[in-house]
């Protein structure tokens, strides 16, 4: 690795959600950082007396900020994978759109490296070197081409009418298409509509699964598939709550099948199961 902003970017770039607060963190606490190297005598302290150092760490902070926001709006259990391929798609136009506003000194979507650059009172008047600026744009286009592969082309290609059927062009389909019949039915029920409107997107076509069971099977197809790993992370930490060290023998099948349900359960008729254990 070149430059000390190559050796970070080269550390930072495995974990997304994590470093990118640490580096803002980081960021934030510069100055005490560097008093407590100095005081330490710690080699590292020569890092942190670099403009292009400083400069990279600015950048790096705000790119994984970015990066951050996008990976929390595709987490949640009712995010699709349309849903997750259509925020892809606005990153990938906005990497573009940052990387010309970079190579042109526009710093507006690195708040953290223009305060930085035009605003801190230490780092004022020192301008971003023309290699680091090279690097940041080579970087933009590393991010843009890594995600360009992130879904497939038929990921991307959902049939407009799943994601809202009253609202659909319906001249827009084939008519060779048997689904346009029970389309065109459908967006005249005014009480399915308003199922629509307080269910979510999964909920509202299980519930069709009788009455229309062409339209169901093709848009769970498009639905069922998981956007991220966001359900089995989130599967594990509920394991990691349940079974303990005190409790390392449990079975926790059970446990866990309640656990990650969102089905509440009827409690009084468990109770009402159950001898109580009388007073003494």
């Amino acid at each position: 690795m070149g430059s000390e902003y190559e050796v970070l970017l080269y550390h930072t770039e495995v974990r997304w959600l994590s470093r990118g607060k640490i580096l803002k963190r980081l960021m934030a606490l510069r100055t005490e950082v560097m008093f407590f190297l100095k005081e330490k005598e710690c080699p590292l302290l020569e890092y942190f007396n670099s403009v292009e150092f400083i400069h990279g760490l600015a950048y790096l902070a705000d790119i994984f900020g970015n990066m951050n926001e996008v990976n929390l709006s595709i987490q949640g259990p009712e995010v699709y994978i349309m849903d997750a391929a259509e925020r892809l798609q606005a990153l990938l136009g906005k990497l573009g759109l940052w990387r010309r506003r970079l190579e042109v000194g526009n710093y507006a979507n690195f708040s953290m490296l223009e305060e930085v650059l035009l605003h801190d009172e230490v780092e004022r008047n020192k301008p971003l070197s023309a290699s680091l600026q090279n690097e940041m744009c080579e970087h933009l286009d590393t991010l843009q081409n890594s995600f360009t592969g992130y879904f497939s082309s038929g990921d991307l290609k959902v049939e407009t009418w799943i994601c809202n059927p009253f609202s659909t062009d319906v001249n827009s389909i084939d008519d060779s298409d048997l689904a346009k019949d029970d389309i065109i039915d459908l967006s005249t029920k005014e009480m399915l509509h308003c199922e629509f409107d307080s269910k979510s997107l999964g909920e509202f076509w299980c519930s069709l699964t009788q009455a229309y069971p062409r339209l169901a099977k093709r848009a769970m197809k498009a639905l069922i598939p998981f956007a991220t790993s966001y359900l089995c992370e989130s599967g594990f930490s509920g394991l990691v709550n349940i079974k303990t060290k005190n409790r390392n023998r449990l079975d926790v099948q059970h446990d866990m099948r309640i656990a990650l349900s969102n089905i509440i359960p009827e409690f009084h008729l468990l109770i009402e199961g159950k001898q109580q254990q009388s007073s003494h």
